[in-house]
């Protein structure tokens, strides 16, 4: 058994009296064949959390040994010292052996891609449903208020959005919300291009397309008419991805 299991069926029996796999399955909400994929190869990041919030064994000590078995909430600050793992808002935290639990849903993945037409021998802009969905918490969307079926996922591509956004984030547009409040981060289509940018209103019929990457020339501001661009939506979660 994966010595992650073996320290989770410890902890869970010793503080909570669960003994079994199906006792573990019923009391974190997920499948027996859950439990049987994280003895043979381990917790998964996912599971990982669903435990430290369910249970509140530390998932730092779950999966390494090291630190305090349970996690003690302070009454006082309200702050979490044990961990440095989110506890909810994930998007993409899932681990394709683990069944998901009830506390998800699928989010499709949106792409741009360049297609060559055969015909002309032109490369045609594209944006387009991925084959990937991606695990959305149903609190992180219960706390913004945002309905699932309105929810889209886009990896950002180049360094416009630097330092905030990197090269390969993923973020979360809401659709159903455009209007336009100054400094929101939006998914516009402008042309044949789809951008995250930040946008201002300067007039009634005027907005200020942005970037945070200000060092670069070109991404000097735009002003552009309000009718010249689509929005798609406000983004609402992100993911920062540090390449190594």
């Amino acid at each position: 058994m994966h010595e992650s299991a073996v320290r989770l069926y410890e902890a869970a029996a010793k503080n909570y009296n669960l003994h079994k796999q199906s006792e573990l399955a019923n009391a974190l909400g997920v499948v027996q064949q859950s439990i049987s994929n994280w003895e043979k190869r381990g917790i998964s990041k996912q599971g990982l959390l669903l435990i430290q919030k369910k249970l509140k064994i530390n998932a730092d000590w779950l999966a390494s040994g090291v630190g305090d078995e349970l996690i003690i909430d302070n009454a006082n600050d309200g702050i979490n010292k044990q961990s440095n793992i989110g506890l909810y808002g994930d998007v993409f935290l899932y681990d394709e052996n683990s069944p998901l639990s009830g506390e998800y849903v699928m989010i499709p993945l949106y792409h741009d891609t360049y297609t060559l037409d055969t015909n002309t021998g032109i490369y045609a802009y594209q944006f387009n449903q991925s084959d990937f969905q991606l695990p959305c918490s149903k609190e992180l969307l219960k706390k913004v208020g945002v309905q699932k079926e309105n929810v889209v996922c886009i990896t950002v591509t180049g360094s416009s959005m630097e330092p905030v956004l990197k090269d390969g984030s993923i973020i979360a547009i809401d659709t159903s919300s455009k209007i336009i409040k100054d400094g929101k981060i939006y998914a516009i289509k402008q042309g044949n291009l789809v951008r995250i940018r930040k946008l201002y209103r300067i007039a009634s019929d005027i907005l200020k397309i942005s970037c945070y990457n200000q060092e670069d020339k070109a991404y000097a501001d735009e002003l552009v008419k309000i009718d010249e661009i689509e929005i798609i939506g406000t983004a609402f979660w992100w993911s920062v991805v540090q390449s190594i």
